[in-house]
């Protein structure tokens, strides 16, 4: 037993010093050796490329990938072909050579895998067909062998961390890998590449065009591919390409001289739409994120034909489902027990007029309700359409699947339709008599919330009919945010507005409404108009036509509150009409006419023709927010007036006016008016009991006020006041800068001072003349001198012509020498100064 022991011991011993001295004398071999298997590799890429190579660093190792001798180049950078492009071919931070150690003691080199590791490669096709990666020498360029040769015969390639692109101007191409760990094999013959990949890599997209596909996904390569230089072309063997759990399997190949041809079979197994959706542009993608399925869904499609210029390839794709569920994670709807059987190909003609779509034997439940139907689509260029659907659905799932617009959808819809026909012949209505249309739809206490503009609809409620293209309201009822409404009539053209993309929709129907919200209806969020700074939206489009006869128990938007409103409106194009409208507005009446160009949304221009009869001034103001200015506010004036207002003004969508370009016309009779505690009145209380002063009446007023280019112009009026009789005209500027200019007969500051005695002078019929200038935050009352000298000069002609009569009565009598009476100047005491 001991001498066994002995001997394994010595065995041990043996061997180990054995191999110790192999591995040293290895290593001594490849230190002795290093420089000429160098030399050999950089020879051999000398003769094999015609671009420059930069190697930071190259050395032999025989431990990194023992048994293999190993060749390891350090921070490498190869040129391309094109010397206009400024990108490198490629860059790595490792590449290794691999052979086997009985080449140490050989002629030949024969290197028989590689290993390349961190490393970017670019491959680039411009416009004009010329590639920057035709760095190979051809076997004619290349020179004489010699006996010492590195033979290639690459059995295993291993590529860690390479990223990869291939770019094609020509072809409108753009390809992005990243091959985070892939074995490959390479065969080279002649210009011919045969190349064997299986791994896992990173597609960061796949772009044709503008559309992107496969972005950043990840996938795992089992293919075999052979690629001719000469040509161009790349053949794909039946390869697969795994995504999640989903297979695909690719065949074809792709060549690009002497033209873009392709011919390529794509069959997808055990997929689901998670998947499938994922592989599409972002466009599309996004829009269906949210929903997954169960069971068998497939597909299998082929693409074959010339690809250049505007040469179009067949393309045919089949499609279905059988017993599927789709799921729609976020509002957890589901479609159970899903069948159809899909086909799409663009004809023997490859364009729109021979493309062809349908959609067979369409089953289902959703949320519990079954449905039915069918779709046939013929000749994109002139659609003919045929469907069918029968069905009962919950708002609230067909909005989860098909959410176009709106959301948070509840009720319940059923639906019995029939379509067949040309969509070209919706454009004419002589042409839709050839349309076969049918059924009926019914709302059952629908709601949902508009996505553009929030607006919650609920209490949907309605039946329609089908005639032709029209839809028949029967009767159609419920709530915009807290406007209710009732319709019946019919929507015209629907089918046409609903299929074509250049289509009006024309409602002729009879309105009835208790309220119309109007703050809700035309704000840009109806969910905040409670705040201060609520902004309003508003566009009228050029689909929409309108015939409506409306009734209206009460309308507000702000301050502004009308009841018992009926009348017509009339829309087409975009420009809106509405006579005779008849409302009720502080405690009167006003007849209304209305026209609206809105064509251009930040352009709408309004004019209105109205009649006002006995409306409270005071109500007037608070309804219209002053008329944005602080100066006369609603607290400060009383009356009713009657008058005829013409306006005509410009508007942008948020409904802010353009005060340059408002011009209005108002012919006015205010009746038992009153100015209360308005506070340039005040001013005078000096010469005027204050109490008189803070309730100025008068019993009747008239004037034709003009407004243009932001000012109000008004023209000599008399006011009848308990004080005295005011005459009054100025302007008013939308800015709040005012000119007003006052004549009060001056008796009625001497009667109303106890301290002064009336003179005759002052019982006459002199006048105080007042102006008030300046804004409503600083303003000035003064003597108005030069409405004082325009005064005595009427009167100097007055008296002027009274004395020159008066001298012609007497020449008949006596002669008598002409005399000079100077003009009448002012006292002191006529002129105040506040």
């Amino acid at each position: 037993m001991s001498r066994s022991l002995l001997w394994i011991k010595r065995l041990f011993l043996y061997g180990g010093s054995t191999l110790i001295g192999l591995a040293v004398l290895l290593t001594i071999i490849i230190q002795v050796y290093q420089d000429d298997i160098i030399q050999k590799i950089i020879v051999e890429v000398n003769k094999g490329l015609k671009t420059r190579v930069e190697i930071a660093k190259i050395e032999v190792s025989l431990w990194q990938n023992f048994p293999h001798l190993s060749i390891v180049c350090q921070n490498i950078r190869i040129q391309g072909s094109l010397p206009a492009r400024s990108q490198q071919l490629a860059q790595a931070g490792n590449l290794s050579f691999l052979f086997s150690l009985s080449n140490l003691f050989g002629d030949d080199l024969a290197i028989d895998q590689i290993i390349l590791q961190d490393a970017d490669v670019q491959l680039y096709t411009n416009a004009k067909e010329e590639v920057n990666y035709d760095i190979v020498k051809s076997s004619s360029d290349k020179q004489s062998s010699s006996s010492n040769d590195v033979q290639f015969d690459l059995r295993r390639i291993r590529l860690q961390n390479v990223k990869f692109s291939y770019i094609d101007q020509s072809i409108a191409q753009d390809h992005r890998f990243l091959i985070q760990k892939t074995d490959a094999r390479l065969f080279v013959k002649n210009e011919d590449y045969l190349i064997y990949l299986k791994g896992d890599l990173q597609s960061q997209y796949v772009r044709t065009g503008k559309d992107a596909y496969f972005v950043n996904k990840q996938l795992h390569l089992n293919s075999e591919m052979q690629y001719d230089y000469k040509k161009r072309k790349l053949l794909i063997q039946p390869s697969q390409v795994f995504v999640n759990s989903s297979e695909f399997q690719v065949m074809g190949y792709h060549a690009a001289k002497p033209h873009s041809f392709i011919d390529l079979q794509i069959e997808g197994k055990k997929t689901d739409i998670q998947t499938i959706t994922s592989l599409l542009p972002e466009s599309i993608s996004k829009t269906y994120a949210s929903y997954q399925s169960q069971g068998e869904i497939y597909f299998k499609g082929s693409v074959i034909g010339y690809i250049e210029g505007r040469s179009i390839p067949k393309v045919d794709v089949q499609f279905g489902c059988r017993n599927a569920s789709v799921y729609e994670t976020r509002l957890k709807k589901r479609i159970e027990q899903a069948n159809l059987t899909g086909a799409y190909s663009n004809g023997n003609k490859q364009n729109r007029s021979s493309s062809s779509l349908t959609l067979k034997n369409i089953h289902g439940k959703l949320d519990g309700r079954y449905f039915s139907g069918n779709v046939s689509l013929q000749n994109f260029d002139n659609p003919h359409l045929a469907f069918d659907f029968k069905g009962a659905l919950d708002v609230g799932a067909v909005t989860a699947f098909f959410p176009y617009g709106i959301r948070d959808g509840s009720g319940l819809l059923t639906a019995d339709v029939r379509f067949e026909g040309n969509l070209s012949d919706l454009r004419s209505q002589l042409q839709r008599r050839f349309i076969r249309t049918s059924g009926t739809i019914q709302l059952n206490n629908v709601a949902f919330t508009l996505t553009q503009r929030p607006l919650r609809l609920t209490q949907l409620t309605g039946d329609f009919s089908f005639n032709q293209s029209d839809l028949i309201i029967q009767h159609f009822s419920g709530y915009a945010g807290s406007s209710d409404f009732k319709l019946k009539g019919r929507f015209e053209n629907i089918l046409s507005y609903l299929l074509l993309d250049d289509q009006a929709l024309r409602i002729a129907a009879d309105l009835q409404s208790g309220l119309l919200n109007l703050d809700e209806l035309l704000a840009e969020n109806p969910a905040k108009v409670a705040q201060s700074n609520t902004q309003y939206r508003f566009r009228l489009s050029r689909q929409l036509d309108l015939a409506l006869a409306y009734q209206v128990n009460k309308m507000h938007l702000r301050r502004f509150q009308a009841q018992n409103i009926h009348g017509d409106l009339d829309v087409h194009d975009g420009i809106a009409r509405s006579k005779g409208i008849q409302l009720q507005l502080a405690d009167g009446t006003m007849n209304l006419s209305i026209g609206m160009d809105a064509r251009e949304p930040e352009q709408v221009q309004l004019s209105t023709n109205a009649e006002l009869n006995n409306i409270q001034i005071d109500k007037v103001f608070y309804m219209f927010e002053d008329f944005g200015q602080d100066f006369i506010r609603s607290q400060h004036v009383r009356g009713k007036v009657n008058a005829h207002i013409q306006t005509y003004l410009v508007l942008n969508e948020h409904l802010i006016s353009d005060n340059k370009k408002l011009v209005a016309e108002a012919f006015t009779t205010i009746r038992e008016g009153q100015l209360v505690n308005f506070e340039p009145m005040q001013k005078l209380s000096r010469f005027i009991k204050a109490s008189e002063l803070a309730n100025l009446r008068f019993g009747e007023m008239q004037n034709n006020i003009h407004i243009e280019k932001g000012n109000v112009f008004i023209p000599l009026m008399e006011i009848n006041s308990n004080i005295a009789n005011i005459s009054v005209q100025g302007t008013h500027s939308f800015d709040n800068v005012m000119d007003y200019h006052l004549r009060i007969p001056l008796k009625t500051f001497f009667q109303k001072r106890k301290t002064v005695e009336t003179s005759s002078q002052a019982s006459g019929g002199t006048n105080l003349f007042l102006r008030i200038n300046g804004t409503a935050d600083n303003y000035k009352i003064g003597y108005d001198s030069k409405a004082m000298r325009d005064k005595m000069k009427l009167d100097m002609q007055a008296r002027t012509t009274t004395e020159e009569k008066s001298n012609t009565r007497q020449s008949f009598l006596a002669p008598a020498k002409p005399t000079k009476v100077p003009p009448p100047k002012p006292k002191e005491e006529e002129y105040f100064d506040f």
